[in-house]
């Protein structure tokens, strides 16, 4: 008991009132009951509204869409999340494949990305709030672009019912992605989740860019049956015979450089760049 004695409270004291709003200090804590952890108070049905918690039968938009991720390989999501991402935090405990990381700024979580995406090979990933979320991420977004990184932005929107009300954080997210991403799209309702999220993989990875997916939030919090897609392969063209040819006797002329970038910057491709370099001594240039 961590109540001082003497205080109006202990047995044996008597007080005229007890105080309704005691010190923090004479305050104590007790652990909520299970009906206090399954439910919310609130007005209607007798006062208490329905868990937000998924059941195994259940899936929102929102987890459709870490589901997917995590079926193209993506394994962490770099986020500052708000309002409009409550839907995706609720979720990501049903996800257990991707683990969230939470990041101070909106170019971090872009930043993080872009380096996963050239270590791993994997589509990085974010999750932004609104519009101003991904101006924040511009600026590693462009870096992203300029190396060819597969990103995916997943960004929180409002409601489908109030995108077009002048709210104060509400703007045009499709006309801001559209320079900084080689694909934009937008999930038009919980089912469709799975299969945009799906494309949104496939483009950035075939596109070698970024690709920006707007959740409204209404459908991110919205069940569905559809609870996960498998993005498409993507076949990467072989260099012809005579592309070889060619670039064999290149790499034989003096003073030729070998430009490296994008999937050649990884440890397997480096390798073979620095046995060519030192058998026709080769300057090797990365992008800047």
């Amino acid at each position: 008991d961590l109540t001082p004695p003497g205080h109006p409270t202990q047995p044996g004291t008597e007080t005229a009132a007890a105080d309704p709003w005691p010190p923090a200090h004479q305050t104590r804590w007790r652990p909520p009951t299970p009906a206090a952890t399954s439910s919310r108070s609130g007005p209607g049905d007798g006062g208490r509204l329905p868990s937000r918690r998924m059941t195994a039968e259940q899936v929102t938009g929102a987890a459709a869409v870490l589901r997917t991720l995590a079926a193209g390989g993506v394994r962490h999501v770099f986020t500052n999340p708000g309002t409009t991402e409550i839907a995706f935090v609720a979720a990501a405990s049903a996800v257990p494949e991707i683990g969230p990381v939470l990041v101070v700024d909106e170019i971090v979580a872009s930043g993080a990305a872009d380096a996963t995406s050239r270590l791993t090979g994997v589509p990085g990933a974010t999750l932004l709030h609104l519009g101003p979320g991904l101006t924040n991420a511009a600026a590693n977004l462009h870096n992203a672009t300029k190396a060819h990184s597969p990103v995916v932005n997943v960004v929180g929107d409002h409601a489908s019912d109030h995108r077009a009300s002048p709210s104060p954080l509400q703007s045009d997210i499709e006309a801001i992605a559209a320079p900084l991403s080689a694909w934009v799209g937008v999930v038009g309702s919980a089912d469709e989740a799975a299969a945009t999220t799906a494309r949104a993989m496939h483009e950035a990875s075939s596109r070698c860019g970024v690709s920006t997916l707007i959740v409204p939030s209404d459908h991110a919090e919205q069940p569905t049956a559809r609870s996960s897609a498998m993005p498409d392969p993507v076949v990467r063209p072989r260099a012809t015979d005579l592309a070889v040819d060619a670039a064999a006797r290149a790499l034989r002329e003096p003073g030729t450089a070998l430009l490296i970038g994008a999937g050649a910057l990884r440890a397997e491709a480096l390798r073979l760049a620095d046995r060519l370099a030192v058998a026709h001594d080769l300057d090797l240039w990365p992008p800047t």
